[in-house]
């Protein structure tokens, strides 16, 4: 016999809210990060972790693929790395300091400087691995 759990999800102004990046974030279910041009110093660049960042786009289909693998391997990588995402349109000057012009790109940072770059969808295993070099 199989048995399945229902998740019922908690409600805001009465509306269930649906599992997402935002709603992620907002409960701390996991240890994905959301960066933006405001905390992206402070979070990533002077951050005594390695720090993976997935630089993405809402209407970008790899993008939406990658996003669930990103959540997964924050999950696992725990304390170890920080890992987080962040929507390029809504935060061009950090987009454009890094010269973001393909989505998704991945990029690594330990120490506040780039120590590996990745365009495109990654797989989880792989980007566990890369981190794993500079932890």
């Amino acid at each position: 016999m199989i048995r399945f759990t229902l998740f019922n999800p908690p409600k805001i102004n009465g509306e269930a809210v649906r599992r997402s990046r935002l709603f992620i974030n907002n409960f701390n279910f996991m240890s994905e990060m959301t960066f933006t041009d405001a905390n992206f110093e402070a979070e990533a660049l002077k951050s005594d972790q390695v720090v993976l960042v997935d630089f993405f786009a809402t209407w970008c289909g790899p993008c939406k693929m990658q996003g669930p693998i990103i959540e997964e391997l924050a999950k696992e990588i725990g304390a170890k790395a920080k890992v987080g995402a962040m929507d390029v349109d809504a935060n061009p000057e950090t987009a454009g300091k890094y010269n973001i012009m393909s989505v998704p790109t991945l990029i690594i940072f330990k120490g506040g400087e780039i120590k590996s770059t990745m365009m495109g969808l990654q797989g989880k295993e792989q980007l566990k691995a890369e981190i794993e070099k500079y932890v």
